[in-house]
């Protein structure tokens, strides 16, 4: 963490580095501070630079990365599998779309890991310690949870295969729209709605994604819809590219007390490299 900051010049950058968000830095750097009872880094506008603290601390933390190094060298081999159960919280979208398919290739790698998914939208179940991980789009995750972004979720309007051929989903009034009810929960989607005037055109409505994918497959009209799922869809045609202002982080977030947990920290990497920040 402290290389990191002192490597990259602010923390901002340090953050993105370490794919943790900004609140997280922030906290972790002020809780080393306070148990060292010395400042680390003097802040200024034009970044964070070390104070004579933070230099020694650098090199003390150099030599304990070479000794940590030689250590795993002797030890690589030795540590039993991580076994146990991992309770995933995530979307039914995404479970729908790549995660299936991810937790099977994760199965065959961990055989003594079983998995538990609880499908939800909040972040409640984490905190409340019902879910070991949770894997979800977010714009301003909690911030008293340990979160790194994994990829981008992108979304696009789509209608169902021939219905609107050469037809301009934004102008036309041939086709209805399939539209997000007020339980929805997503404010972007439901401003892009009104600020392309397409929301007195709404006839039909659900409050989840699942449902306006259903609803849309069936013929009900456009509907927004993200990528990664609605391409899988052999009857769907994407009628736009992706909306630049709907697309969306993906988060891996956990409980911080939960980071030394083997087979968490296994199934968290596994699927950190799986999304690899690529857009889905």
């Amino acid at each position: 963490m402290i290389r990191s900051i002192a490597s990259a010049g602010t923390l901002a950058e340090a953050a993105r580095q370490l794919s943790i968000n900004h609140a997280t830095a922030f906290r972790r750097l002020n809780r080393i501070e306070e148990n060292l009872g010395v400042r680390l880094f003097d802040r200024s506008r034009s970044g964070y630079v070390l104070t004579p603290a933070g230099e020694l601390a650098i090199d003390h933390a150099e030599r304990v990365a070479d000794e940590l190094a030689a250590f795993e060298n002797k030890v690589v081999g030795t540590e039993q599998t991580p076994a146990g159960t991992v309770r995933l919280t995530t979307t039914d979208t995404l479970l729908a779309g790549p995660v299936g398919s991810i937790l099977c290739r994760f199965r065959q790698l961990y055989p003594k890991i079983d998995v538990e998914i609880v499908t939800s939208n909040t972040v409640a179940n984490l905190e409340r310690r019902e879910a070991d991980l949770a894997l979800r789009p977010a714009r301003n995750p909690s911030a008293s949870l340990l979160g790194r972004r994994v990829g981008k979720i992108e979304l696009a309007i789509y209608a169902k295969h021939g219905l609107a051929t050469g037809l301009d989903p934004l102008t036309s009034d041939v086709l209805e729209w399939i539209g997000p009810e007020d339980s929805f929960g997503d404010p972007a989607l439901a401003a892009w709605f009104a600020s392309n005037e397409v929301e007195q055109r709404v006839h039909v409505r659900t409050n989840t994604l699942m449902g306006m994918l259903a609803l849309t497959a069936s013929g009900n009209g456009f509907s927004v819809l993200p990528t990664y799922l609605a391409n899988s869809i052999a009857g769907l045609e994407q009628l736009s590219p992706p909306i630049p202002e709907l697309t969306i982080d993906l988060w891996l977030l956990r409980h911080p007390a939960l980071r030394e947990t083997a087979r968490i920290q296994a199934l968290a990497d596994f699927l950190a490299r799986a999304f690899s920040m690529k857009p889905l």
